[in-house]
């Protein structure tokens, strides 16, 4: 008896996932990534002073104000930087720059010298 109605149960249950997955065809279901959110590339500007460049590992360090839009305080960070960038600027210069930021890996996008 008790076979009999958990394959009774079975069937009916399976024969109406289907139907309740054809009601969701409709639904947004918003970033399907299976990355989150937070770590998708979002580009900011700041501005700030050259405290290293380092040709080496292709990045050039600035100490930056706070970037409200990716909720960043004011820090001191490296950033990826092509070699023409890294040739743009020089150490204590203060600069204004566009960059890339996924988390806190982040890549010049453009960088010029404040005025």
């Amino acid at each position: 008896m008790r076979t009999a109605l958990t394959t009774a149960f079975a069937l009916v249950l399976s024969s109406a996932l289907p139907a309740l997955a054809d009601d969701m065809s409709g639904m947004n279901m918003g970033n399907t990534t299976k990355e989150p959110a937070q770590a998708q590339a979002q580009t900011a500007t700041a501005s700030g002073t050259v405290k290293a460049v380092d040709p080496a590992k292709g990045t050039v360090t600035i100490s930056h104000g706070a970037v409200p839009s990716l909720k960043w305080p004011a820090m001191t960070m490296a950033f990826a930087a092509s070699q023409e960038q890294l040739e743009s600027v020089e150490v204590g210069e203060k600069v204004t720059f566009e960059f890339k930021a996924e988390g806190m890996n982040a890549s010049i996008l453009n960088i010029t010298k404040a005025e």
